[in-house]
């Protein structure tokens, strides 16, 4: 009996330190594994500008919401952090609108968003985007490993320019949008 306990207990240590071990490989290599703009210009994008964040995100046949609105929220707040934009959001409860709504809101004034979109305060930017794969996984010891990649949509409303930017990050999930919000950070500081 009190063999089977010692055995029982020496099982029990093998597989948490191999739990530890497999996790910490799964982790081994996250972070931002690319970061482009892939249309457009950002040369002339003025960080803190107040912009419109349209909510939620499209997704594809190879993402999902893990709640509708969270990535854009979340988003937003890191981008704001970095003193690179003042958000203004606007959620839409249709799927699928946030798109459409961008398209009618092409060529549109400042004013005409902010009264379009009921905002209080007139944006220059207009940020809308695709959500174009996204999976998770349990890492043992470590949390929820997210891979995921974005396509974002800025709209100058004062210049009618757009700037496409590309982002494919593996991290934690509590990391992933503010690593993310980094990348961007640094395109727009031309690093």
């Amino acid at each position: 009996m009190r063999l089977a306990g010692i055995i029982l207990i020496f099982s029990l240590a093998a597989l948490t330190g191999c739990g530890m071990i497999v996790g910490q490989m799964m982790v081994a290599g996250t972070g931002v594994k690319r970061a482009e703009v892939t249309s457009g210009d950002l040369r002339d994008f003025e960080r803190g500008a107040k912009t419109a964040i349209l909510s939620p995100f499209a997704v594809t046949e190879k993402s999902y919401h893990i709640a509708r609105g969270d990535d854009e929220a979340r988003l937003g707040e890191e981008l704001s952090r970095r003193g690179v934009i003042t958000p203004l959001y606007t959620f839409l409860p249709t799927p699928g609108q946030a798109e459409k709504t961008a398209l009618e809101l092409k060529g549109k004034s400042p004013a005409e968003v902010r009264e379009k979109l009921g905002l209080e305060e007139e944006p220059r930017y207009l940020l809308t985007g695709v959500i174009l794969y996204r999976d998770t996984v349990v890492a043992p010891m470590h949390g929820v490993v997210m891979e995921a990649s974005y396509r974002l949509v800025i709209d100058d409303l004062v210049s009618g320019k757009s700037a496409v930017i590309e982002i494919e990050i593996k991290d934690l999930f509590r990391d992933a949008l503010p690593h993310a919000a980094d990348a961007i950070d640094n395109l727009i500081r031309g690093k």
